[in-house]
């Protein structure tokens, strides 16, 4: 596979579940400056209405945040309005797709972040972040905030991936690749159909 930007990660899904998922970013080496995305997605309905609403800030109770970029904002009204040494707000609106921030910050561990608006108010330390991305899941269609550090080193443009299904059900199923780059930017594959016949 190759993107048309670094590739974040890989995943394979078969019909709406996901049975295969492998991260393409480079691992955090010891000592590296923090740097963190927080990333907001989701819609209200799968039909009319779709929006979400999600102006609002974050504020770091220590430390300094030396740079705020905006993350996958796909409309001009939308984007990052303040950038502060303890604070960034933002206008955002998603149907589906993410928006967000991705900070440089300059912070001890237990440093924590109050991310503020209409969806949700929630608080994480930057330490706990050292195990996975924290996610909270909002109840509405893929709609959830998602804080993930990242390495400061860019993953591949290209990869390869093997992957075999030892739980496929028996009959024919379909399985499709979706691809997600650095930049937000994320591709599926057309449906690949695989038929499986038990033995016996």
């Amino acid at each position: 596979m190759h993107g048309t930007a670094p590739l974040e990660a890989i995943e394979i899904w078969r019909g709406e579940t996901l049975v295969f998922s492998r991260s393409l970013l480079p691992s955090i080496e010891a000592g590296e400056p923090r740097r963190i995305r927080i990333a907001w997605e989701g819609a209200r309905t799968t039909f009319r209405h779709r929006q979400v609403l999600w102006d609002g800030a974050l504020r770091l109770d220590r430390g300094r945040i030396r740079e705020a970029a905006g993350y996958h904002f796909d409309h001009p009204e939308e984007g990052v309005e303040v950038r502060g040494e303890r604070e960034v707000s933002w206008r955002s609106r998603t149907s589906g797709d993410p928006d967000g921030v991705v900070l440089d910050i300059e912070a001890p561990a237990e440093a924590q972040i109050d991310f503020k608006s209409p969806m949700i108010d929630c608080a994480f330390r930057l330490g706990d972040l050292e195990v996975g991305p924290i996610v909270h899941h909002l109840g509405l269609v893929d709609c959830c905030v998602r804080a993930t550090r990242l390495p400061h080193a860019s993953p591949p443009r290209a990869a390869t991936v093997e992957f075999q299904d030892d739980g496929i059900p028996a009959g024919v199923n379909a399985y499709y690749v979706r691809v997600i780059q650095l930049d937000g930017e994320r591709a599926w594959s057309s449906p690949i159909f695989v038929e499986h016949a038990p033995d016996g």
